[in-house]
């Protein structure tokens, strides 16, 4: 069996392009997020030996997660997820600017995030935003 050698990645100098902004300086996390889910059914018949149990096909839907700096100005990422909840918007992400590595694409619905929080720090928000279909690849930009 060979062995195949890791080349991971650092998140750095990241791209986060949402309706054409790249507002990669405000955001601190960037997560495409599986979630997957897998039903067991079982049916019990007459007899105690008449049981059948199987798992459904597992299906899965995506996440785009972003913790991001609250900011009160009109260009800013936190304004923008505000005043565009549940716009519908092409996202692009990559690990590292002009470093080669991939980048994936994905089409996800803007929601709204938190105002405020804690006393005394850099106030962020979170956001977990649904994506349509799958993430997809493409030659790094």
């Amino acid at each position: 069996m060979p062995l195949v050698p890791v080349q991971p990645y650092i998140f750095k100098d990241a791209v986060l392009t949402i309706a054409d902004n790249d507002y990669a300086p405000a955001a601190s996390t960037i997560a495409l997020v599986p979630n997957t889910t897998q039903t067991t059914v079982t049916w019990q018949g007459l007899t105690p030996d008449s049981k059948f149990s199987d798992t459904t096909t597992p299906e899965t839907s995506w996440s785009l997660n972003i913790t991001m700096a609250q900011d009160p100005d009109d260009a800013s990422l936190h304004t923008y997820m505000n005043t565009h909840a549940g716009d519908v918007e092409t996202i692009t992400i990559q690990p590292q600017r002009g470093s080669g590595q991939k980048q994936y694409t994905v089409t996800a619905t803007i929601v709204p995030v938190q105002i405020g929080g804690d006393v005394n720090t850099v106030q962020t928000a979170q956001a977990s935003m649904p994506v349509t279909g799958d993430p997809v690849p493409g030659a790094a930009a």
